[in-house]
């Protein structure tokens, strides 16, 4: 018998009355060796070797990794002039004069703001911050971007690349982006999209590629973008509208074309749309619109055609948007706002015609059937001097603002009390604003008539006075022609003329101290200086006086050390001592009686 047999039977004999009154050992989870039972009790005890080895594992793992984390935070450095938040985990390097971006930052970081720096390029740096969810790389002269430095970015969803100078991208330029939801690329030199440019950045919701040089653009460039819903394309050199390239956004809501030398939109244009709301095509030198050119965007709401070339409304193409709510066609060359012009926008809320230099005329019913009006600006039409007495439609309950200032308009018919009964805020003038509610135009005297409002005057007068030809019957309203008053005039020119005076005084008290300093260096100060001054001449008796009551060895010193100075020459031929001891006593009362006067000289031909 072996001495693991042995030491087995006394372990069994000695421990059988204790095993007796405890509850069962509970069987060990994991499978063991027949023969480790057998062994002594401090052996029996321990794990078996498959559990130990997992659990160790494990441990071992997670010590690991938590090492590697800290290892990695406290190696985070943050560059200089930068701002690094660790607890909201946000860095901002604005103008801190980076050369290249930093590649020891925190790698949890949420957002970065690196603007008004210097690198000129966007590299694999950007690769160990896996947790981005905002970059702005603004303002860094950025010239390219490596093909896939996003790849490591996988929870990036706002990216800014505004005012750099990149000039191509690609569909791997952004690889990667598969969160990303919005970017701009705002203020760059592209000059073109290839296809299948944002391929990688299916979330996209918002793109912004104004201020470029884009020409031209490939028609699979928004390839994949269903979810696009704002495209800005504002300011480049597009000469026509991308039709081809529109036909893979069918829910894009808002899209700005304005600034690109368009002149004209071809038919269907925009028939791609399903839910357009916002189109910008301000500033785009159209010189007409096509009555097809608007077809299929019966969901827009708000349409600016400002600041073209439009010879007339182009009442056809309006016809296609029936259920338009905003409409602006300020700044445009037409004349005449011919009646009807506007019938087919009966949901029409606000119009603005502001800035229009050759319009003259606003014929009768021009506003006809725009019957929700709320907000209508008719202003800095300088030529416009007519505006019918029936533009507006009876029936428009819900107008509350009405600006016409800035025209050549001089007086309101009557006929028009109706439609602005229910006023809220009128502007007939510059800078008058009548913040109530009038039942009528007349209202606003207290015993009817109308308001009066000349150009020379600043408060209503009665309806019987008249100027510039104009006479204001009952029920007018007269209009100011140049939009100042009298007393506004008097203000102005008062301000004026403080104004001038300040900067008369103010430049002749700057003459005068650079003259009397100039006088100052040259020595040529005048006579009366010193009076001005409040300093008293001193009379050259009473230095003289001092000079001469010097004793004699003092006098040979300084007649030695200054026999080459003629000034001094001269006080030594004043301390001779050839004086006699009565000249020396009348200097003496001259100079006590000059004290005792206050300012009382000796004439130089008593000396």
């Amino acid at each position: 018998m072996g001495w693991d047999a042995i030491a087995a039977e006394a372990s069994e004999s000695s421990t059988t009355q204790s095993t007796e009154d405890r509850p069962p050992r509970p069987r060990p989870t994991c499978s063991a060796s027949p023969n480790s039972f057998a062994r002594p009790r401090r052996r029996r005890l321990r794990q078996p070797r498959g559990c130990l080895s997992s659990v160790r594992y494990l441990s071992v793992l997670s010590v690991v990794l938590g090492l590697w984390l800290k290892l990695d935070m406290a190696l985070a450095f943050c560059p200089s002039l930068c701002h690094c938040d660790d607890e909201k985990l946000i860095v901002t390097c604005i103008k801190a004069g980076l050369d290249v971006m930093s590649n020891s930052l925190n790698p949890g970081l949420k957002t970065i703001v690196y603007k008004y720096n210097d690198f000129p390029t966007v590299d694999v740096s950007m690769r160990f911050l896996r947790q981005l969810v905002e970059a702005d790389l603004s303002h860094n002269k950025i010239v390219t971007i490596s093909n896939k430095a996003f790849s490591s970015q996988v929870n990036l969803k706002h990216l800014r690349l505004e005012s750099n100078k990149i000039s191509q991208v690609n569909n791997l330029t952004f690889y990667g982006l598969r969160q990303l939801e919005v970017i701009s690329l705002r203020g760059n030199i592209i000059e073109s999209l290839p296809d299948d440019l944002f391929e990688y950045c299916p979330k996209l919701k918002e793109i912004d590629l104004s201020q470029n040089r884009i020409a031209d653009i490939q028609p699979t460039a928004f390839k994949g973008l269903s979810a696009l819903r704002i495209l800005n394309l504002a300011d480049n050199l597009l000469t026509s509208v991308p039709s081809a390239a529109f036909q893979s956004l069918p829910h894009l809501a808002e899209l700005r074309l304005s600034g690109n030398p368009l002149t004209t939109i071809g038919e269907s244009a925009f028939i791609s749309f399903q839910s357009l709301s916002i189109l910008d095509l301000s500033s785009t030198r159209l010189r007409s619109l096509k009555s097809v050119s608007l077809q299929g965007l019966g969901t827009l709401r708000h349409l600016d055609l400002a600041d073209n070339n439009l010879s007339s409304i182009p009442s056809e193409a309006l016809s296609q948007v029936s259920h338009l709510e905003s409409l602006d066609l300020g700044r445009n060359p037409f004349q005449v706002v011919h009646p009807n012009a506007l019938g087919h926008l009966r949901g029409l809320k606000k119009l603005a015609l502001s800035g229009c230099g050759q319009l003259v005329q606003i014929a009768s019913q021009a506003f006809r059937n725009c019957i929700d009006l709320e907000h209508v600006t008719i202003s800095l039409n300088h030529r416009l001097a007519s505006l019918a007495d029936d533009a507006f439609d009876p029936a428009v309950p819900n107008l509350r603002f009405l600006n016409l200032a800035g025209n050549d308009l001089r007086a309101l018919s009557e006929t028009l009390d109706t439609p602005l009964s229910r006023l809220e805020t009128s502007v007939v003038r510059e800078s008058l604003y009548c913040d109530t509610t009038l039942s009528s135009i007349g209202a606003a005297q207290p015993h009817g008539g109308g308001v009066m409002l000349m150009p020379d005057q600043s408060s209503p007068t009665t309806p019987h006075s008249s100027q510039n030809g104009a006479v204001a019957g009952g029920g007018t309203t007269v209009l100011s022609g140049t939009g100042l008053s009298k007393e506004d005039m008097f203000r102005r020119s008062n301000a004026t003329a403080v104004i001038v005076s300040i900067c008369v005084v103010s430049i002749t008290l700057l003459l005068a101290v650079i003259i009397l300093l100039v006088m100052r260096c040259r020595g040529e100060w005048p006579s009366w200086m010193p009076l001005c001054l409040g300093r008293r001449k001193e009379h050259p008796i009473k230095a003289n006086h001092a000079i001469y009551i010097g004793t004699t060895n003092s006098h040979h010193h300084h007649h030695h050390q200054n026999h080459h100075d003629p000034y001094m020459r001269h006080h030594d031929y004043m301390q001779t001592p050839s004086y006699s001891c009565e000249d020396e006593h009348y200097y003496y009362v001259a100079t006590m009686q000059n004290r005792m006067t206050a300012g009382k000289h000796i004439p130089v031909t008593e000396l």
